[in-house]
């Protein structure tokens, strides 16, 4: 009856060896690389500075919002976020390099053996291994594909930075002409309540010398008390407006630059709409973007589809394997080189290959519906830009005429009061007069807006266009 080799199982305890402490901070310094990133206790809020001296210009809080913005900045970001998949997409068609090490000491109890040379009784010995393994793809369809995906994702994250610009640039042009409308709207309101309160004057005085209607007096109040309140309500849109101002770039200022009387109002150029939806299907940051990520699906397609293909790689490996023992009962220290080149294929995987084509696929037409969207919206956006510059230079043109003739309106009642007209038919030519003013300072601010709306619909809205727009300030 023969008897089975009957073995414990080994006692493997890893012990202190010189090289390990180097091994280790190899490892450290290679994979460890130090990251600059905030940790959580180490944000702080941006508190507003409401302490800014002087005269802001537009040109001043773009520059402050560039660095300030919480949107723009998460933009700039995610743009160096995804400009990272290009290099780890090159990574992966280069060779790989690694080293490894191992020390162990093991312990063995050989209970029985029918295997003569290896005897029984207890054995001891360490074996230390290390070595280097060198890989690298010599034909890897899905990996060329990834790089060249990449390439694509790259000019998509360029394309979408490009448009958080032309967003900040146009955020702070709504801001700005939003602080200077509101100042306007106060600065009218203030005047007609100047103008309200002399007509109570006038009316109080008739009254008390019996030359004038009570009712006169009391309607002056009335309109006087009414035009407070609008100038109330013109303080607290104001300072919404300038807290607007605050958020976006982190700080207030104490006045702001306001817009020449005497700019040129001119048309689009050309002034046809045919053209601006011609370049908006060519230049618009929205439609490029849509097609760069129509692009990169096409490429994941590509992608999936190679995993059908074959793939060779180049590999090596040198190790050193010295053994202080055995069941033999010697000590052995062998040395390895290994290389050559490695084919591989997958035949059948169950049908995930075919499925994750089929995925591909689909997002891809769902990419391409969407671009689709984007065109017509962006279509529609443009028109509309174009048709609201149009509009406002129409505006412009009819309310400076019924601003001249409103005053003449005004000066007119102001005369013939109490002999031809009521006191309300005076208050009634002021406030009129007021709200044309209004709506002129609004038209002009219209103005600026839809020429930048415009030309970001079209992708061409540039810091330049700030800087133009800045100089028409005084």
């Amino acid at each position: 009856m023969k008897h089975r080799a009957i073995w414990q199982f080994p006692s493997v305890s890893t012990v202190p060896v010189p090289w390990a402490v180097p091994l280790l901070l190899l490892s450290i310094l290679a994979h460890a690389q130090e990251v600059d990133y905030p940790k959580v206790a180490d944000v702080e809020i941006d508190a507003p500075d409401y302490a800014v001296r002087g005269r802001d210009t537009m040109l001043d809080v773009y520059l402050r919002a560039k660095s300030f913005d919480a949107e723009y900045m998460r933009a700039r970001q995610q743009h160096a976020a995804d400009s990272e998949s290009y290099k780890q997409a090159r990574g992966r068609l280069l060779p790989e390099l690694s080293v490894y090490a191992e020390e162990r000491r093991t312990d063995q109890d050989i209970v029985a053996s029918d295997i003569e040379v290896i005897g029984s009784g207890r054995t001891k010995f360490d074996t230390t291994v290390y070595g280097a393994n060198l890989s690298m793809p010599l034909f890897d369809r899905e990996r060329f594909m990834a790089l060249s995906q990449s390439k694509r994702e790259l000019a998509l994250a360029d394309a979408r930075l490009l448009q958080a610009e032309q967003a900040l640039l146009l955020k702070v042009a709504e801001r700005y002409l939003s602080v200077l409308a509101a100042e306007d709207n106060l600065e009218f309101s203030e005047r007609e309540e100047a103008a309200v309160r002399e007509q109570v004057t006038t009316a109080e005085t008739r009254f008390e010398a019996d030359v004038g209607r009570e009712v006169d007096f009391l309607e002056a109040k009335a309109r006087a008390s009414s035009v407070y309140a609008d100038k109330v309500s013109a303080e607290n849109i104001l300072d919404d407006a300038i807290e607007g101002i605050r958020e976006l770039s982190g700080a207030g200022a104490e006045n702001y630059a306001r817009l020449s009387e005497d700019i040129e109002i001119l048309p689009a150029e050309p002034n046809v709409l045919d053209p601006w939806i011609q370049s908006a299907m060519e230049g618009s940051l929205a439609v490029q973007i849509q097609r760069q990520a129509l692009w990169v699906a096409s490429y994941e397609i590509k992608r999936q589809q190679s995993n059908r293909y074959p793939t060779f790689s180049l590999y090596a490996r040198a190790d050193k394997n010295d053994q202080g023992g055995s069941l033999f009962g010697g000590a052995s220290d062998v040395e390895t080189l290994e290389y050559g080149v490695r084919f591989n294929m997958s035949l059948f995987e169950g049908g995930a290959t075919s499925s994750r084509i089929r995925e591909a696929a689909y997002r891809y037409n769902s990419e391409l519906e969407t671009l689709q969207e984007n065109m017509r919206q962006t279509t529609r956006e443009t028109r509309s830009a174009f048709n609201d510059l149009r509009t406002s230079i129409t505006r412009i043109d009819s309310l400076e005429t019924s601003v001249a003739a409103q005053e003449a309106v005004v000066e007119s009642k102001r005369k013939g009061y109490p002999a031809l007209f009521t006191i309300r038919d005076v208050l009634d030519s002021e406030r009129d007069l007021y709200s044309i003013k209004r709506d002129l300072a609004k038209a002009r601010y219209d103005y600026l807006l839809a020429d930048f709306r415009l030309k970001a619909a079209v992708g061409s809205l540039s810091e330049q266009d700030l800087e133009r727009i800045n100089a028409l300030f005084e």
